[in-house]
């Protein structure tokens, strides 16, 4: 449907909190699995964590399924044709916004069962949040995760060790984000203190990690 004529559609029929509305809708009926997995995360989480906070970001869940839609719509777009449309730029950027979005707030989440008696012993727990929080940090405060820990000018490697950045305990890191060719999902270029290199990160890999917490993976479910 071309432009003019889906946005006299919505002001005829609807405001934009329907479109939003009925694309969370259609994310869930493509996606029912994956819906019911996330729904079982959840509810686990809180059963193991004794924490209600999982089943409260529920929304994240839904948020979840909806940007994967975009990442694989992206995806498709991009093998159809080299040259993306107005549409799909604008597409992009909400998607990235959308992705910055989705981490924040499940960063919370997992930033709150970690603080749990069961959480502080969960060693799996422990790395998907240090992954989490080597975007989290730099998207929410413009720094490099650990960043305090950094005393003197530190040489961190780029990727392929083509070259090297030089951190200073007050630099200053926005964090590069682009959409992986190969998976239609944002990764981003965050920079790891520990291993004094840069790791490429995508949405799409925290997403799945996040999944894999409590035994939940690809199609399956484990009991």
């Amino acid at each position: 449907m071309p432009v003019a004529d889906h946005l006299q559609a919505m002001s005829s029929y609807g405001m934009i909190a329907d479109e939003i509305g009925f694309a969370i809708e259609a994310a869930m009926a493509k996606q029912p699995d994956l819906a019911n997995r996330w729904v079982l995360m959840t509810h686990r989480m809180t059963e193991k964590y004794g924490s209600i906070q999982p089943v409260l970001n529920q929304a994240d869940c839904m948020l979840d399924l909806a940007i994967r839609c975009m990442e694989d719509e992206h995806l498709a777009a991009a093998t159809e044709s080299p040259r993306p449309r107005k549409s799909s730029i604008l597409a992009a950027t909400m998607q990235i916004a959308l992705s910055r979005l989705w981490v924040l707030s499940s960063y919370e989440t997992l930033r709150t069962v970690r603080d749990t008696p069961i959480g502080k012993a969960d060693e799996r727990l422990h790395l998907i949040y240090r992954k989490f929080r080597l975007i989290r940090v730099p998207l929410a405060k413009m720094r490099v995760a650990n960043a305090d820990f950094i005393k003197t000018p530190m040489d961190i490697a780029t990727a392929g060790n083509k070259s090297k950045i030089t951190l200073s305990p007050q630099h200053t890191y926005i964090l590069p984000a682009l959409l992986c060719g190969q998976t239609g999902s944002v990764l981003w270029h965050a920079i790891d203190t520990k291993s004094k290199a840069t790791a490429q990160i995508t949405r799409r890999e925290l997403s799945d990690e996040f999944l894999s917490l409590i035994g939940i993976t690809g199609h399956m479910v484990e009991t």
